[in-house]
């Protein structure tokens, strides 16, 4: 076979296989396999390896995204405001199990982040932060809320320790931006 039949050759199977490569994927992310062995240092100290084979939703020691359907006890509204303030509609205390969806409002000028955790949790994530700081979250724990846009995070609680919602984004933190809670 001729040099210039085997680079047409060549051509026409890389365009009429190209979802082989694809389809094989990275394996890394499928149902059962442990996310560990994959996972950076910083999102292993999160917890961000402990999957709980929810579609890849991280369970943290405070509670866990709450599944699709799930129908939220109450709503709480979440204004984020520039001067580094948490402003709720009513306290967010919460119950060992109940489920709360948050609407969580960007009522500043500058990108915030809304995110439930336990203090070790946060502390981790807020750590990472400072090393990544452009990282977006939508995970199911933590949001990025642009300015004047509006996101929900539905939250079931677990546990009975004490929750924090914090911003994660570097100086946030520190300026004030966070709230702890004792789960009941």
């Amino acid at each position: 076979m001729s040099n210039l039949k085997k680079n047409v050759l060549a051509v026409l199977c890389v365009l009429a296989f190209p979802g082989l490569g694809l389809a094989a994927g990275t394996g890394n992310h499928s149902h059962g396999q442990p996310q560990a062995s994959t996972c950076t240092p910083e999102h292993e100290a999160m917890g961000h390896c402990k999957m709980d084979d929810s579609h890849g939703h991280v369970a943290s020691t405070v509670g866990s995204p709450a599944p699709a359907g799930t129908v939220p006890s109450r709503s709480i509204t979440v204004h984020m405001t520039d001067n580094m303030r948490f402003n709720f509609s009513e306290p967010p205390l919460a119950k060992a199990g109940e489920t709360i969806r948050f609407v969580v409002m960007n009522k500043g000028k500058i990108a915030h982040e809304f995110g439930i955790g336990s203090v070790a949790e946060q502390n981790a994530h807020r750590d990472m932060m400072r090393k990544m700081p452009d990282m977006k979250h939508e995970d199911g724990q933590t949001i990025t809320v642009e300015p004047g846009a509006t996101k929900e995070l539905v939250w079931q609680f677990a546990g009975n320790g004490v929750a924090q919602y914090a911003c994660s984004v570097p100086g946030h933190f520190e300026a004030g931006m966070h709230h702890e809670i004792t789960i009941q």
